[in-house]
């Protein structure tokens, strides 16, 4: 059901929680659609800093927490740049979250939150970073060019 919009779709839009939640509850809904912007009700409900809706995705497990939409971003980006640390952390628990993925305009996760002064998913990441055997952690300028 690619390229349109579900009702699931529109209650993230237009940041409806409660719609939002009874249809998950409901479970008539394609958790993983994508809309004609590439966009998931995960990543929508990140994007509008939807917690409990986003928490409520992923613990359906069909919400694939990894996709990338249209412009290179995904839940976990979209959660790291709101601060949302919950969100971030059932995120990468998934497995399905790719932390390296680079945006379109050439932000990981990681860098998303350095720019968005959020210490608290900055201390998430780097923590996964370490315990994963990355021995680097992107640590260039954050500013935009």
């Amino acid at each position: 059901m690619d390229g349109c919009f579900t009702a699931l779709h529109i209650a993230c839009h237009e940041n409806d929680t409660a719609t939002a939640m009874t249809l998950i509850t409901e479970g008539n809904e394609q958790y993983d659609a994508i809309d004609v912007y590439g966009y998931t009700p995960l990543i929508l409900a990140c994007k509008n800093e939807m917690t409990d809706v986003a928490m409520a995705l992923i613990a359906t497990g069909k919400s694939n927490p990894g996709h990338v939409n249209n412009y290179g971003s995904t839940a976990l980006m979209r959660a790291c740049k709101h601060n949302m640390s919950n969100v971030a952390l059932a995120l990468l628990a998934t497995g399905e979250s790719n932390p390296m993925q680079v945006s379109y305009a050439g932000h990981t996760a990681l860098e998303r939150a350095k720019l968005n002064n959020m210490r608290e998913v900055v201390a998430i990441l780097e923590n996964y970073y370490m315990s994963h055997n990355n021995d680097t952690i992107c640590d260039e300028s954050t500013e935009d060019k």
